[in-house]
């Protein structure tokens, strides 16, 4: 048997799957290849948390443009895919709290929501959370995504 494609997608992790879907969508023959099952790789293991938090603007970006997909699942895909929007909190020690505030800063320049919370605000948010040695944190928009009853 033959196949014949414009585009061969190699790896059917969340990136590959995403570029193949697309492609397909706007109708360009694709096949999508893997040396394993979908997601059998690192998005398998993952823990499905969507988050735009990155310290990369691109990736931020990448991801900001996503969350809208997965909240909108069912009519860009069909289907549930389990998105629950819970909010993602990136905590950092001391050293690390300058270079969060210019995240985060880089963050909203892409127009993702993102705040800068104070020790106490996190700890109002979570209060088993340990405050030793933390000087803050963001909580920019994401959650989680992940259908049960697709695993089944």
């Amino acid at each position: 048997m033959h196949y014949t494609a414009d585009v061969i997608v190699i790896g059917a992790g969340s990136t590959g799957c995403s570029i193949a879907f697309h492609l397909a969508r706007s109708g360009v023959k694709t096949v999508l290849m893997d040396q394993g099952a979908v997601a059998s790789g690192p998005t398998g293991r993952s823990v499905a948390i969507l988050r735009q938090h990155y310290t990369h603007p691109a990736v931020s970006h990448l991801a900001q443009l996503s969350v809208p997909f997965f909240a909108n699942w069912r009519d860009e895909v069909g289907g549930d895919c389990g998105f629950v929007r819970t909010g993602f909190l990136t905590a950092v020690a001391v050293r690390d709290f300058e270079a969060l505030k210019a995240n985060v800063h880089e963050q909203r320049s892409l127009g993702i929501e993102v705040e800068l919370l104070s020790v106490d605000q996190m700890h109002e948010l979570i209060p088993d959370m340990v405050k030793t040695g933390l000087a803050g944190g963001a909580s920019p928009q994401g959650g989680w995504a992940i259908s049960l009853t697709r695993m089944r």
